[in-house]
């Protein structure tokens, strides 16, 4: 039995050698095989030390698999082994956008995104293609006047864009540029639920624009016998509506004329009748389409027509929707050399970023009267606004006993809406003599810094220092000294085809709601002074 045992196992360390010995062979033969590449040197230009299929001396990536050799900036390293892929000089671990190229960073909204790359670039989860203002962070997308730019982003001192500052607007979320507000309770009508301030609310009231508490309706036809003749049944009496055979209870009036917008063929009186105007209720009577879109300029929200707000708009007169602006300037590529597309260079344009192909210089300082801040219009929607009729009084101390010899002639000229229509002042000579014309606007109480004046000229002479030295401007809070400046205190104006009229102003700062010229006496000759109209405008 052990005999046989020791036979056994002989016979199993024989077998076991020789297996060994194969399995040496079988090793020496794959160490010796020319062909496996695990012999190659990585150094080898004819290798391929990424097994990608691409060899060494051709491969953009060598020592990381990248079959497609993908090189998005064109250095010669592939982009799987590039620490700057886009190529901006920032490494890709510190770029906010590794595969768009942007030196400067930007990151509007601080979400480690940058705007390159980014598709909601002010951060208020609105995607970027559908945000009515896609730089200024608005998530509720309001747009009170529906302009398709956000209140957000357009201008913050005129949120429904009706030409009244916020500040100064009676309905600063409803467009009402006559601001009327016939109970004077500094809400306007367009906004007020009881216009008439009777303490019974407009759908409710029988009589909603005369004050009627009590609601006495004698006939029993609706109508409160405090309406008395209405014959379109509007609520205004005929004989102070102006569109008395066509009802219109809000009496919105654009231009001023008298004529309500629903019986006015020319609602913003520019020439234009309304079926034809470009702009229905915005002055344009040369009516101007930049982008020819029938929108006209003065109204439109998107002057070049590229889908972007001219508030948005690196290139406001140059269709550019991509916004490419290559040296991050704030100026569109497509306007460099001439911003804003007028045909004249902009080393030679005296108004480089506003279109005046003319280049018209009134008062030659070398800025363009399109540009020039001492060039300015008074009218509704201008930089000015006229304050005049039906809002507005004027008195006057003509022959008063302070002065009997000082005169004002046709002082409601001032406020009856006809811009070429003037009062005459005139003030005798002698020391202490002077004369005033004083507007006031019984709708509105102005505040915060304006600037307030008015329209004159000398019908002797060009306005000089002389003349000026008598001139006072001054504002008054119900008959209450407020502000008063005079002489070079004064700010100048010229005004467009204008002649030698001016516009003579102060800055003010405390509330007002008169507007008063004065005019003193001069030592060698009478002094007189033709005024026009009294004007207001922001600082």
């Amino acid at each position: 039995m052990n005999r046989l045992f020791i036979v056994l196992l002989v016979a199993l360390l024989a077998l076991n050698v020789g297996c060994g010995s194969d399995n040496n062979r079988n090793s020496r033969n794959i160490d010796e095989d020319p062909t496996n590449n695990s012999n190659t040197s990585d150094d080898d230009p004819a290798g391929d030390e990424d097994s990608d299929g691409v060899v060494n001396g051709e491969d953009n990536c060598p020592s990381d698999a990248n079959a497609e050799q993908a090189d998005q900036d064109n250095d010669g390293s592939g982009d799987s082994c590039d620490e700057d892929v886009d190529g901006d000089d920032i490494a890709n671990s510190q770029d906010n956008a590794p595969l768009a190229a942007n030196h400067e960073q930007t990151d509007s909204d601080g979400d480690g995104e940058g705007d390159v790359s980014d598709n909601d670039i002010d951060g208020d989860e609105v995607t970027d293609s559908l945000d009515n203002c896609p730089r200024v962070a608005n998530p509720d997308q309001a747009d009170s006047d529906n302009s398709g730019a956000g209140d957000a982003c357009e201008p913050s001192d005129d949120a429904d864009a009706d030409g009244v500052d916020e500040h100064l607007d009676n309905c600063p979320d409803q467009p009402n540029p006559e601001q009327l507000d016939l109970d004077s309770d500094h809400i306007g009508d367009v906004c007020d639920s009881d216009d008439d301030g009777d303490g019974i609310e407009d759908a409710q009231d029988n009589c909603p624009l005369q004050p009627n508490s009590e609601q006495a309706d004698s006939n029993g036809d609706g109508l409160g016998d405090a309406c008395g003749n209405d014959a379109d049944k509007d609520g205004i009496e005929d004989e102070r509506d102006n569109c008395p055979e066509i009802p219109n209870p809000l009496q919105d009036d654009t231009d001023s004329d008298g004529a309500g917008n629903f019986c006015d063929n020319d609602d913003d009186g520019d020439g234009v009748e309304d079926g034809f105007d470009n702009c229905q209720f915005a002055r344009n009577p040369d009516q101007s389409d930049w982008d020819n879109n029938g929108v006209g300029d003065v109204c439109d929200g998107d002057l070049d027509g590229d889908g972007i707000v001219n508030e948005m708009d690196n290139c406001p007169l140059k269709p550019n929707p991509d916004q490419r602006d290559t040296d991050g300037n704030g100026i569109g590529d497509v306007c460099h050399g001439d911003i804003d597309s007028d045909g004249v260079a902009d080393v030679g344009d005296n108004c480089p970023s506003t279109h005046n192909p003319e280049q018209g210089d009134e008062d030659g300082d070398g800025f363009g009267d399109a540009c020039d801040r001492n060039i300015v219009t008074c009218e509704p929607g201008g930089l000015f606004v006229p304050i005049v009729q039906p809002q507005a009084i004027v008195s006057s101390n003509n022959n008063s006993t302070d002065c009997p010899l000082c005169t004002v002639t046709d002082e409601d000229k001032v406020v009856d809406n006809i811009p070429t229509n003037a009062a005459q002042m005139s003030t005798p000579l002698g020391n202490g003599n002077s004369t005033y014309v004083r507007v006031t606007d019984t709708d509105t109480i102005y505040s915060g810094t304006l600037r307030a004046g008015f329209i004159v000229e000398n019908p002797q002479s060009p306005l000089g220092q002389l003349s000026l030295q008598s001139i006072t401007i001054s504002t008054l809070l119900n008959g209450q000294l407020a502000e008063s400046a005079g002489g070079a205190n004064l700010l100048q104006f010229g005004l467009q085809d204008g002649g030698q009229r001016r516009l003579l102003a102060i800055a003010t700062e405390l509330e007002f709601n008169e507007v008063q010229i004065g005019l003193g006496a001069l030592d060698t000759l009478v002094n007189q002074l033709d005024v026009y109209q009294a004007c207001i405008a922001p600082h």
